[in-house]
């Protein structure tokens, strides 16, 4: 929504990691359809890599966000003005096939996973964003089918298990990660492959990191986001930093 909103993560991952983190702003829904929300951002992260009174380093450039902010990083990171200029994508539960029906993503969740918040609310968030007619395998607007040499050379994605979003992220991580010739390391739920990490949240639901919660859930969901920080600052530092 707004770069405000995410202060609280920008500094504890700058301060704790001594990087610089820049928020940006882009165009909202309904009133701005895609692509617009994709082709500004192109050109702000274009302003910030040229803005020469910021310390980058330009060999060591990634780009995230969280849901939609997460759509949108693997969308910019597909236009050819940034081509060769990002070295990673790091994306937290992001939306990546706008063509999967909500029932198909519904079911894809265990079975005692409860209710999901985007049920009802995905259907509303897709008419504002999308315009009649779109091409919904269009690979800006649905990262699933991308052609992995259009995306950064490393790539760290993270589904939430309770998610109804999460079995499509975990399918477009596993289609990108047989891109190669290495062998996958870790587990079921946290794994690497071909400069692709994946990372399930075990009985989580969309958001979780920012959730209002309380008592022993509250604790869980610190614990797991602090968790979680500290695996995407180490696959950074030594896969794109």
């Amino acid at each position: 929504m707004s770069p405000i909103g995410d202060d609280k993560f920008c500094s504890y991952f700058s301060n704790t990691n001594k990087v610089l983190v820049v928020s940006l702003d882009y165009p909202k829904s309904p009133v701005h359809k895609f692509p617009v929300p994709s082709e500004a951002l192109v050109d702000l992260v274009k302003a910030v890599l040229e803005d020469e009174s910021l310390p980058i380093d330009k060999t060591k450039v990634a780009i995230g966000g969280f849901s939609a902010g997460a759509n949108l990083a693997l969308s910019v990171s597909q236009y050819e003005s940034l081509q060769g200029k990002i070295g990673g994508v790091v994306a937290y539960y992001p939306p990546v096939d706008f063509s999967t029906p909500i029932g198909v993503s519904m079911a894809s969740r265990p079975k005692d996973a409860g209710p999901d918040m985007l049920e009802h609310s995905a259907p509303m968030f897709n008419w504002g964003y999308i315009k009649p007619g779109q091409d919904l395998k269009d690979p800006k607007l649905s990262p699933k089918y991308a052609q992995r040499e259009k995306l950064p050379p490393k790539l760290y994605i993270v589904g939430c298990e309770h998610d109804l979003l999460c079995r499509d992220a975990e399918i477009m991580a596993e289609k990108f990660a047989n891109i190669g010739t290495g062998q996958r390391t870790g587990s079921d739920d946290l794994w690497e492959k071909n400069g692709v990490k994946w990372e399930k949240i075990s009985g989580e639901i969309h958001g979780f990191d920012v959730m209002v919660s309380f008592g022993e859930t509250k604790k869980r969901r610190e614990k797991r986001r602090d968790e979680m920080h500290q695996s995407v600052a180490e696959f950074l530092f030594r896969e794109v930093y």
